[in-house]
């Protein structure tokens, strides 16, 4: 019990005295608010960082597909007009890979990928 209501200094940062097994209890084992507070803090705070970690790594998938399909582009035909494929989805990046090694023109490529 003392480790959770360690859990938090006074200005909510974490303690390195926080256990997390008495934090997963089920609901009914609490005893007081403070208890219940810091379960729903920590909860909190974890959906927090995984969100981050979701989405930094989406982030990084992004920018690997964007710098492959530039270099592919670059590579077969010679351009280095980029700046539309700044705003392509994932998946239009997915498609661009798979369109430029079937022989489409630059400008058929371009077309597919906006339409």
């Amino acid at each position: 019990m003392n480790n959770i209501l360690n859990y938090f200094y006074d200005n909510n940062e974490y303690n390195e005295n926080f256990n997390c097994e008495d934090i997963n209890r089920p609901f009914e084992d609490y005893l007081n608010y403070d208890q219940l507070l810091a379960y729903y803090r920590y909860e909190r705070d974890q959906r927090v960082i995984n969100t981050a970690i979701h989405d930094a790594k989406k982030e990084g998938i992004m920018e690997a597909k964007l710098k492959d399909a530039k270099t592919l582009i670059s590579n077969i035909y010679h351009i280095d007009d980029f700046e539309w494929l700044d705003n392509c989805t994932l998946e239009q990046l997915n498609q661009i890979i798979r369109i430029v090694t079937q022989g489409y023109t630059y400008q058929e490529l371009k077309k597919e990928i906006l339409k």
